[in-house]
């Protein structure tokens, strides 16, 4: 079980998958999200990601290449990113790897 949250500790959550491989965005709409240069992102099947403590706020984006909407979830208390998904939503998120309890 892989385990993660936000910066204050409001929102906390599992993932009950292996993640294999990072990936990094550098688009224009994840450097203004994120305040840094992209995100560096763990792609995990929906079903294996679990969020027991808290509710997260959802900013509803257009994907810059492929206009599709993206949901942006994050800490309505400290703004830590935490997911995105697209609409409607193809089986997978993108957790933010920053968030992750153990980052190795």
């Amino acid at each position: 079980m892989i385990s993660g949250g936000c910066l204050c500790g409001a929102i906390r959550y599992t993932i009950s998958a292996p993640v294999g491989a990072l990936r990094a965005c550098h688009c224009l709409n994840c450097q203004k999200a994120s305040g840094t240069g992209g995100s560096v992102n763990a792609v995990v099947p929906t079903d294996s990601f679990r969020i027991p403590k808290g509710e997260t706020k959802k900013y509803d984006d257009s994907a810059t290449q492929s206009g599709r909407t993206l949901s942006r979830h994050f800490c309505g208390n400290c703004g830590s990113p935490i997911y995105s998904h697209r609409n409607p939503n193809p089986g997978f998120v993108v957790v933010r790897a920053g968030t992750l309890d153990d980052p190795g």
